[in-house]
């Protein structure tokens, strides 16, 4: 069971990442939306993660999230 939900974890790492190079090349709605989508995501794996093997937060992303939070920013600019 560890090994499956290490691989998802690593899994949903690796297709942030490569969003995130995709978002940096061309900044445009959709690959700003499918960053923020590849984010939450990677963000879930990570919190079930610590829930069932270490039962407490230790995984910060801080740098992470204040990313997201520009690239919320710059969505609701672009809806509008």
């Amino acid at each position: 069971m560890s090994l499956d939900i290490y691989k998802e974890v690593k899994k949903r790492d690796e297709i942030f990442i490569k969003s995130t190079r995709k978002t940096i090349k061309n900044t445009n709605m959709k690959n700003i939306h499918d960053m923020r989508v590849a984010y939450r995501r990677f963000e879930t794996s990570i919190e079930t993660y610590n829930y069932i093997f270490l039962k407490e937060k230790k995984l910060r992303f801080k740098n992470i999230k204040k990313v997201f939070k520009i690239l919320g920013k710059m969505r609701d600019i672009q809806i509008q």
